[in-house]
This record gives structure tokens, C-alpha cells and sequence, in this order.
């Protein structure tokens, strides 16, 4: 389906939780206007709705008769299957929140679905629309840190100061069930690595819970991945850290590329103690209606966007690879 700037545009959003609303908020400013409605298989309106003055649908089929312009799904991502490849076979453009799914069979289903045969898409991976984010890609592909040696992704935050006012354990992020844990969870580190190096493999990978949180998902996790130059790629994921930090570090035989995004900061050191710093926004704001904004253009024929649905299930397969590398025999709980 590509809209047409004459249709009423009008926006189906399956969840509405945090980050549900958050997109909700931003496609409100983004398109003025536009009607809304929300997929809600148990429950229907209630305050929230009617203050976006949404209409509620019940099954999926009516919700696909109102003729959505665009999609978002924002359930938790155990329930992205149940209603994502309908809506691609209606030709709906369609955002996906991370991961696109967490077994391995939905997985596999998507990867064979056919790129020609799809609306546009695109997977809320966000960090790839930060400005940092873009800053150290361009540095990577101008060769700026020399021949690369090794990469570090970090993630860690207590769980319980997510999200400011909820219980914790009943969030999505502490039942394995439902998709929660690290591996998932911070699926955002595994898909910088192939945004940055392209294709990986998962050499290993271990996962536990340690730390008292009441939570059935692992709380801890490391992944060791090689590119397909031979890059040896490490990822740390947890639940715990008291003090917030996330981080890449990037290091060739020229140069180390730091960028933290707790400080806002990308820093390049040079062989000869030189540096360049480069301050970032403090809000990632911006990169969340950058995402949606692209999907728009791209649903009116304006471009293309830039994780689209086959580009974004490969940090989603690297993910289920590591719980199955775990499952099967390897290092963990």
C-alpha cells in the first residue's frame, strides 16, 4: 500500500503501554489530524482511548477493514506474530517494536517472506537514528580508526528504575514468557554491532540470573560474535548495574572510538594522545520521530527506511540464537 496525500490518514497502534504511547504522542505531531485506533483483543475503551478519541477494535480483521494507513505494533513481543504477518499480507506499512519476534520458527517465517511482495516497514531499533550513533558509523566507513581490532558493547541498568511509578515485576522485561530479559530486552546493542560490522555470528554465549530481582528472565548476559571480516565483537548485557551505563567502544590500529550515551559524547583518540569530541543530544526524542518520519515518507513513495523488516530480524535471529546456544547445551542457566 502506498498512501495517498489525499486519504484521511488514519493509524491502527496495537499496545499501549509506554512505548506504544510514546509513538502515539509523536505520530499526533508528526501527522495533525490523523485518526487513531487501537487493536485491544481483551478490554476495550477507557480513559486513554478516549482522550486520543481512538476507536477501539476488538479482532484484527475489523481492524484491517477500517483501512489503516499505517500500523504500529507495540505489544509485548511474545504477541508481534499473532498479528504482524496479516498485517503485511494487507499491505500495511507497519512499524514493529524490538525485537520483531522471540522464537525462532516466527523468525523464520518472516526471513521467507518475499522483500518485493512486502509494504514498508521498519523496526524500532532506535539508537541506529541517534546522531552519535550516525557520527561513528561515518567514522567507521571512512576508515578513521585504521584497520579494526575489536568491538565492546555495554548495557546495564537496575530494573526497578526503568520505568519510574510501575512495579517491575509485572513489566514484560521480567518474564522470560513474555519476552523479557537482557538478551531481548537490550536488543539495541546486538543490532548496533550489525548496523556497524555487518553480518555476525554468534561464537558463544552465557546467560543467568544472579541478582535477588523477582523476575523469571535473566537478569546478566554476554555475547561474543565475529563480523565477517573476522572482528572479534563482545556484548554485556544486565539488569542490576546501579549506576546506568551504556556504551561502545570501538578500537583500531589508528584510532579508539568512544561513544557513551549516558554523557551525550563521541570521542575519537588518536595514536598521538590527540582528540576529537563530539557532543550528541541529550533526549532521544528526536531519533523516535525520526523512525516513525521515515516510515510515513516511505508509505507515500518518498524513499525507503532505513531498518526495514529483513534487515531488522537479524539482531532478532542473533538473539534467539544466543538463548537457543544456552538451551542447548552451552554456558547459563
Amino acid at each position: 500500500m502506498v498512501l495517498n496525500d489525499a486519504d484521511s490518514p488514519r493509524f491502527l497502534v496495537i499496545g499501549t503501554g509506554s512505548i506504544g504511547r510514546r509513538h502515539v504522542a509523536n505520530l499526533k505531531g508528526l501527522v495533525p489530524g490523523g485518526r487513531l485506533a487501537f487493536l485491544r483483543h481483551e478490554g476495550g475503551a477507557d480513559d486513554y482511548s478516549s482522550m486520543m478519541q481512538a476507536h477501539v477494535f476488538r479482532a484484527l480483521d475489523q481492524a484491517i477493514e477500517w483501512r489503516p494507513a499505517m500500523a504500529i505494533v507495540a505489544s509485548p513481543s511474545d504477541r508481534h506474530f499473532d498479528t504482524l504477518p496479516t498485517l503485511l499480507a494487507a499491505g500495511i506499512p507497519t512499524f514493529i517494536e524490538k525485537p520483531v519476534v522471540i522464537r525462532a520458527e516466527d523468525c523464520a517465517y518472516l526471513e521467507g517472506l518475499r522483500r518485493v511482495d512486502l509494504p514498508p516497514t521498519q523496526v524500532g531499533c532506535v539508537l541506529r537514528f541517534t546522531d552519535l550513533v550516525v557520527r561513528l558509523k561515518s567514522w567507521l566507513d571512512e576508515g578513521r580508526l585504521g584497520r579494526l581490532i575489536r568491538a565492546r558493547f555495554e548495557c546495564g541498568q537496575y530494573l526497578p528504575d526503568w520505568r519510574p511509578g510501575s512495579d517491575y515485576r509485572t513489566s514484560y522485561s521480567a518474564s522470560r514468557e513474555r519476552g523479557g530479559g537482557v538478551i531481548f530486552d537490550l536488543v539495541h546493542e546486538i543490532d548496533l554491532a550489525v548496523m556497524f560490522f555487518g553480518d555476525c555470528t554468534l561464537l558463544h554465549a552465557v546467560r543467568d540470573q544472579r541478582s535477588s530481582l523477582h523476575i523469571t528472565s535473566e537478569d546478566v548476559a554476554l555475547l561474543h560474535l565475529r563480523a565477517a571480516d573476522g572482528l572479534p565483537v563482545e556484548i554485556a548485557l544486565d539488569y542490576v548495574s546501579r549506576t546506568p551505563r551504556r556504551e561502545i567502544r570501538v578500537i583500531g590500529e589508528e584510532a579508539t572510538a568512544t561513544l557513551d550515551f549516558r554523557a551525550a559524547t563521541l570521542v575519537l583518540h588518536g595514536a598521538s594522545g590527540e582528540e576529537q569530541r563530539v557532543v550528541g543530544a541529550a533526549s532521544a526524542d528526536a531519533a523516535y520521530r525520526l523512525e516513525l518520519a521515515e516510515l510515513l515518507d516511505a508509505a507515500h513513495g518518498r524513499g525507503m527506511t532505513r531498518l526495514p523488516l529483513h534487515e531488522g530480524l537479524k539482531a532478532t535471529r542473533l538473539a534467539i540464537a544466543a538463548h537457543a546456544f544456552v538451551d542447548q547445551g552451552g554456558d547459563g542457566n
